[in-house]
């Protein structure tokens, strides 16, 4: 029975990776990756931040979302992706919004956090997904200083 288990928990882990990656993950196309933070950087311009894309968080990203949704430990996702909870924070958001509505959203979490813990935000990075019901999520990285 335990063998049984700890397969499934494999074939999950594997499944979940897969769908990261076919569904955006850190394959995510990098003109939209590059667009997103522009409208980001647009929208924080009045508050002196700006974050640039990081193609390497995408796949640390794709990592820790692999990890949280197996065992939904934040902590076990950010020691699988090699990230720490003082420099790196991930946000959720339902992507059938518009371009210009998702950036409006991270933008204001990233000021929101300067406010609030005097971090600043430095790089960015992105993958997407699905949920259970079909609905496309995009999940984004912030590495803050």
């Amino acid at each position: 029975m335990k063998t049984i288990r700890k397969f499934s928990l494999v074939l999950l882990s594997m499944v979940l990776l897969f769908t990261l990656t076919s569904c955006g993950g850190s394959n995510t196309t990098p003109s939209v990756d590059e667009q997103l933070t522009t409208k980001i950087n647009e929208k924080l311009a009045p508050s002196n931040i700006q974050v640039t894309h990081d193609s390497a968080l995408n796949e640390k990203l794709a990592i820790y979302m692999t990890v949280y949704l197996r065992s939904g430990s934040t902590s076990s996702a950010l020691e699988a992706a090699e990230l720490d909870a003082e420099h790196y924070e991930v946000y959720t958001i339902t992507s059938n919004n518009t371009i210009d509505n998702i950036s409006s959203v991270i933008a204001q979490e990233i000021k929101v956090e300067k406010a609030t813990s005097k971090r600043i935000a430095k790089a960015i990075g992105y993958a997407s997904a699905k949920s259970t019901t079909g609905s496309p999520i995009l999940y984004a990285i912030v590495q803050y200083s």
